[in-house]
């Protein structure tokens, strides 16, 4: 939540950039600065064994780390931001549709988790139970050509419950 990094969506992005720098860093390089000393890139042959080689060229490092470093994207867990947003829910709403298409379009979000609340706890409702802005999130998704997993967390609610959440969500799940 607000107050820890990696709750804003921004700092989500660069938790998975730096990520992937870092991971650049080890698949392009010889030597390596580990606790500030210069060494051997201890990485090397695990990389020889995955790749066929000791080291990537800066191209193929950053596409494979764009593969391989995303973020799980919670819309539930967003919602309970907005009590820090100081905005209404319609600016909110706004603003988030920004930043979900944003982090999509770069790549970001490789897994995405769907379940409602009231903006206070991460209570895993049933879609359409409570607050969350799961339609607005799910179209954002698709208009910046989402092509992730996403997964509905019902949390306990009986089968019946999550039928009709997932009716709310309009798609043929």
């Amino acid at each position: 939540w607000d107050g820890q990094y990696g709750s804003h969506p921004q700092d989500l992005k660069k938790i998975i950039l730096s990520g992937r720098e870092k991971m650049v860093e080890i698949l392009t390089n010889d030597k390596l600065t580990i606790n500030g000393v210069l060494t051997d890139n201890p990485h090397k042959s695990k990389i020889k064994e995955i790749y066929g080689k000791n080291k990537l060229s800066e191209n193929e490092a950053k596409r494979i780390a764009k593969d391989h470093i995303k973020a799980t994207f919670d819309i539930g867990h967003a919602n309970i931001w907005k009590k820090y947003f100081g905005g209404t829910d319609k600016e909110f709403n706004q603003w988030l549709g920004k930043e979900v298409s944003e982090l999509t379009k770069e790549g970001i979000i490789g897994h995405a988790h769907v379940s409602d609340n009231f903006g206070y706890n991460d209570e895993h409702l049933p879609p359409g139970y409570g607050n969350a802005p799961i339609k607005e999130f799910m179209t954002h998704l698709k208009k910046s050509g989402y092509k992730g997993e996403i997964v509905v967390e019902p949390g306990h609610h009986d089968i019946g419950a999550m039928r009709e959440g997932v009716k709310h969500l309009e798609t043929p799940i």
